[in-house]
């Protein structure tokens, strides 16, 4: 992983640092990534693909150098922006079993959403060839995740359909259940959520922008099984008529608060941009230059109202 940082900070430094330094800051990174909860990680993001100032991770590293080498350390402020890219890249790309599979996938959401500002000036990232490895893991997650349990072993279907109940049946709910059971949740979910797919394509909205943000709502918010949907792009896509427009997000922002179909929410994760711009709350100031297609922002729109849901679950 050292090699990793190191190719990290030469993509951004003049005169690169010697091997020596590099390993004492990756092992530093390596404690806070051990330390850090989900506001840290968001903090991390933001320095890392907005240029904001990361002060948890600063100090840390000032405090923690000092301590392990008994002398202090003078970093270029983009340096941290640096590292704190590179504990992102821990806490997602390393395989190490101290981080959860869960995490990893809201960490790579975090990365995903708040990629918005950098839309249409990616020239701006630190290391962006770094930036694609931290994308895949959400979707991958999401991929199992959204899997229908196999199960051979019937002991409830069919005599389910013609009792009145498990006594009726003779049937005492055991362990060995569970996996068939679940297997028909999943199933009964996954008809709910065709349904809630015609529902919203029967809905009379007529802007494609306003179309994009039901649609990611309701397929976001609605479903008790979090993971019905293993391709949710292609879902909006099939739910959205083709439009090309590209549209500013202060002029989006306008339609929805005119509109019957916009609900306000307040988020809880620092990268849900959009959400916090449509909200009304002071965000990045180039947010309402950025501009989108219907199906660009139904996409957005989506992964930030599915990581509010899992973050407030």
């Amino acid at each position: 992983m050292e090699t990793v940082l190191e190719k990290m900070l030469n993509s951004v430094l003049v005169i690169p640092f010697k091997k020596d330094l590099i390993s004492r800051l990756a092992s530093l990174c390596d404690s806070y990534a051990e330390t850090i909860n989900r506001h840290n990680v968001e903090n991390c993001t933001s320095a890392f693909l907005c240029g904001m100032t990361n002060t948890g991770l600063r100090s840390y590293i000032l405090q923690q150098y000092s301590e392990r080498h008994s002398e202090n350390v003078e970093l270029p402020p983009i340096v941290y922006n640096v590292l704190s890219g590179y504990v992102i890249y821990i806490l997602i790309v390393d395989e190490d079993d101290q981080y959860s599979e869960t995490d990893k996938m809201i960490y790579s959401l975090i990365v995903r959403n708040m990629m918005v500002i950098r839309k249409n000036s990616y020239s701006q990232l630190l290391a962006p060839s770094f930036i694609t490895s931290l994308y895949p893991f959400s979707d991958l997650y999401r991929k199992d995740e959204s899997h229908i349990e196999e199960c051979s072993d019937k002991q409830i279907v069919p005599d389910i359909f013609v009792h009145e109940s498990f006594e009726d049946m003779e049937v005492t709910l055991e362990e060995d259940h569970f996996d068939e059971i679940k297997q028909l949740a999943q199933q009964a979910a996954k008809l709910k959520y065709q349904e809630l797919i015609n529902d919203i394509k029967s809905k009379d909205i007529e802007d494609p922008f306003v179309l994009a943000y039901y649609a990611a709502d309701m397929l976001a918010v609605t479903p008790e099984w979090k993971y019905v949907d293993d391709n949710p792009v292609k879902t909006l896509m099939n739910i959205l008529p083709v439009d090309r427009r590209n549209i500013k997000l202060k002029n989006i922002k306008v339609k929805l608060e005119d509109s019957e179909w916009h609900t306000s929410y307040d988020t809880a994760s620092k990268s849900s941009l959009l959400l916090s711009y449509i909200g009304g709350s002071n965000v990045i100031c180039e947010m309402g230059e950025l501009q989108f297609t219907s199906i660009e922002f139904a996409i957005y729109m989506y992964y930030e109202f599915f990581l509010e849901e899992l973050i407030t679950d």
